[in-house]
Parts: structure tokens; sequence; C-alpha cells
């Protein structure tokens, strides 16, 4: 009698981002994520939109390049920087870079590195598409990491218009990695503030107080869903909104969002962060016309 083998499940799945239908690990959770939350991870369209004609941007925690693909497809003119830790999703991202680089001639530079500034780390652990890096204890084997300033000078680039930060829990670090360039350059920076502990939270808000301090008075925040929640507003908000999230993460209050992202700028850069917000308003108006 023959035995019926069980099928293997696939290890990539193709999913459309943009105008390019990029590679997914099987397990990805961003199809779910964007099917349940329809402004999750959009935002970052209306960047590269606002952004001019030849602009750059660094994208640490890049994945397999899922925010990279639709961000060339509103700015294909773009020159990017992505930067990967995992195996995995790096292989993945170039292999989604080359596909994007042959369809519209874009300009890119992928790097396998983990960043950090201060931190270190013995591993890379997660699921559905995450990966996070686990801080070290005494006597384990570290991580090797590199800063943000080095990649970026290693790289050649010479203006950095945009950086955006993903690292689950770690962005802060990742931004005091890169101070030079940011000093230098004055990017509009996007990145994410996930709160699991009281020393966490200090450490995103001791980051914060000095990009106000270098000139970064403009802030606009999101919940993770992509909800827009305060536009320009002040720094102030964020340390209580911090304070929010860290409850729930920490079993306290009861779940209404995860973390949240943010938007800062200079007054170098404040026409791009409030192209963005304008054109990401009008976007939602019709979604919500759509809706009633």
């Amino acid at each position: 009698m023959d035995i019926l083998q069980e099928e293997e499940t696939p290890r990539e799945i193709l999913y459309k981002v943009g105008n390019f239908e990029i590679s997914l690990t099987s397990d990805h959770s961003l199809p779910r994520n964007q099917a349940a939350h329809q402004l999750y991870d959009v935002f970052p369209r209306f960047l590269a939109s606002a952004l001019g004609m030849g602009s750059s941007f660094v994208q640490i925690g890049a994945n397999v390049g899922d925010t990279v693909a639709l961000m060339y497809s509103h700015n294909p003119s773009l020159r990017s920087l992505c930067i990967e830790a995992d195996e995995e999703f790096f292989l993945l991202l170039k292999k989604n870079l080359v596909q994007i680089q042959s369809s519209i001639g874009c300009e890119y530079k992928a790097v396998h590195k983990l960043i950090a500034s201060k931190l270190v780390f013995s591993s890379l652990e997660g699921d559905s598409g995450t990966k996070k890096a686990i801080l070290a204890n005494e006597n384990e084997v570290l991580l090797p990491t590199m800063t943000l300033d080095d990649v970026i000078l290693d790289s050649g680039e010479k203006t950095i218009d945009l950086i955006m930060v993903d690292t689950d829990g770690y962005d802060f670090d990742v931004i005091e990695s890169g101070w030079n360039s940011i000093k230098t350059n004055e990017p509009l920076i996007y990145f994410e503030v996930t709160t699991n502990s009281v020393d966490n939270i200090q450490s995103y808000l001791d980051t914060i107080e000095k990009l106000e301090e270098l000139g970064y008075k403009d802030w606009t925040i999101f919940d993770n869903f992509g909800n827009l929640m305060f536009k320009l507003g002040k720094k102030e908000l964020i340390n209580q909104l911090t304070d929010y999230s860290l409850w729930q993460n920490l079993g306290v209050g009861s779940r209404t969002i995860y973390y949240i992202d943010i938007l800062c700028s200079t007054p170098k850069r404040r026409n791009v962060h409030e192209q963005a917000l304008r054109d990401y308003l009008a976007f939602l108006k019709t979604v919500v016309k759509r809706a009633i």
C-alpha cells in the first residue's frame, strides 16, 4: 500500500507590496497584519513620496525588504542602504532588492550587520517573520556588532535624508550608534519605541532628549497599527505614551496598543515631514469616506 507523504510547508511565499511581488518567509506576519489592519506599515509610502528625487534613506532592521519595496513603488529615484542582522531575512532582502532593481533600476546597498552602540547581544530569536536581538549575559559568546556611523562611512553615502529603525526594543541604541551621521545630516528619523522595562523606557527617553537638544523639535506619533495619534506634537507627549504602552506590556493595564512609532525632524527637513503628514491625512480621509 502506498504511504502518502505529508507535503512539506514551503519556506517562501510571494506577496504583493506596492508595485512588486516579493518573497517572504512562509510564516511571515505581514500578510495577516495588513489583512487585519488596513493602515499597518502604510505611512512609509508617504515618506517616500515626500522625499525629493534622488534622496537617500537608511533602514536598520530592513527584514526581507517589504518596506523598501513599498517606498520604491512610490519613489523609484531613491537611494537606499538596507541593513539586516538575521541571515535568513538578509538573503531574502537581497533577492527582493535584485528583483526591484531589475524592474526600475534603483540604487541600493544591502549590509548584513547587527547595529549597536553600547549594548552587547548573544543571539537573534523570533518567529512569524521577525527576529529580536537578545542581550548577552556574562560569559556568553557575543554577536559581532557595528555602529551605524561606521556602516554609513563604509557605504560611501555622502548624504542621508531619512533614517528608519525597527529593532524591536533597541532602536535607541541604534540611533546612538549613528550620532555623528545624525549631527552631520539632520535626517528625518522614523523609529519604533517598544517598552518592556523601566530601564528600557528610560533609555528611549534619554535618546529622545538628546535628539531634542540637537534640534529635533517636531514629533509625530503613530500607534503600532499605523493610526496617527499626534501630529507635530512636543516630545512631552512621548513620555506619557511610553508609560501607557509599558503598563500594557507588563500586564498592568488592558491591551490597546503594543508600541508606538515616531517620526521626528529638525527645521532642515520640516517641509518633508509636513508634506508626508498632509498626504497621509488626505489618504486617511479617503479611507474614512469608503468606510461610511
